[in-house]
């Protein structure tokens, strides 16, 4: 993909996770120590959490040090600063509602890219960083314009489309289609989302009825 195209340069702290020595069989990558965050490609500087390491941090406060440092430097340094967001498996549902409503509230300064921590999955960390590694070679991606929430291709038309209803993101839409299996059922069942699903309350279950059977006005 970026083969030939500049390196990729990795924090020496993020060989411990195994996703440089992935994107080396994609791309050329650099261990060195970066003055912030753990990912940089040319002016994408890029801080990877996942979620216990994120709780942790937000306990003792590092989190918010680390991500005004991030932007400091970034604004500095002409870079776009980004925080992805590593959903962890072994953390429980709540605990990941908790995550997800925090990221909301971030710092507008800051791209906000929650990912997946399977290396297959092309939501994973891996994808994304190299999806917009190509982007910004490409030139269709600049400092400062865009803000992705996330890669999104022809395998995710099903949760793209659940992402459709207010208060639903795409962790709440892949909670959604794996309770009730498909898009119909999902639709089908709206009267019983907050009861069935973790992380979906009364709120956004009555916004999605509203949605379904209110009335069409020009």
């Amino acid at each position: 993909m970026l083969s030939n195209r500049g390196k990729i340069f990795c924090d020496l702290q993020e060989q411990r996770s195994g996703i440089p020595e992935e994107l080396e069989k994609h791309v050329p990558i650099k261990l060195t120590k970066l003055p912030v965050g753990d990912y940089r490609y040319k002016w994408w500087m890029v801080e990877r959490k996942p979620d216990y390491q994120f709780i942790q941090d937000r306990n003792t406060k590092q989190l918010f040090d680390q991500i005004a440092r991030l932007i400091e430097w970034s604004k500095k340094n002409n870079c776009i600063p980004c925080l992805i967001s590593e959903c962890d498996n072994k953390v429980d549902l709540k605990t990941q509602t908790v995550i997800e409503k925090m990221l909301r509230t971030m710092n507008k300064d800051i791209w906000v890219i929650r990912t997946y921590q399977k290396m297959g999955n092309e939501n994973s960390t891996l994808s994304v960083i190299l999806y917009y590694a190509e982007k910004i070679y490409k030139k269709k991606l600049e400092p400062g314009f865009n803000r992705p929430s996330g890669v999104r291709g022809k395998k995710n038309d099903k949760i793209n489309f659940i992402c459709g209803f207010s208060g639903i993101d795409e962790v709440k839409s892949r909670r959604l289609l794996k309770t009730y299996g498909s898009v119909m059922n999902v639709i089908k069942n709206h009267a019983s989302w907050c009861n069935d699903v973790d992380g979906i309350g009364p709120v956004i279950q009555k916004k999605a009825s509203e949605l379904l059977h209110g009335k069409f006005r020009a």
